[in-house]
């Protein structure tokens, strides 16, 4: 993926999960702290 969609990934979630932009981004770094043990 080119991280030139992050944004738009991130928006896209944020309307299909009714949360703010921030939210999925914390999420999604949680996450990617876990699966690479960060």
């Amino acid at each position: 993926m080119k991280s030139a969609y992050i944004v738009e990934v991130v928006k896209k979630l944020s309307s299909i999960y009714a949360l703010p932009e921030t939210e999925i981004a914390r999420i999604t770094t949680e996450n990617s702290k876990s699966v690479f043990r960060i």
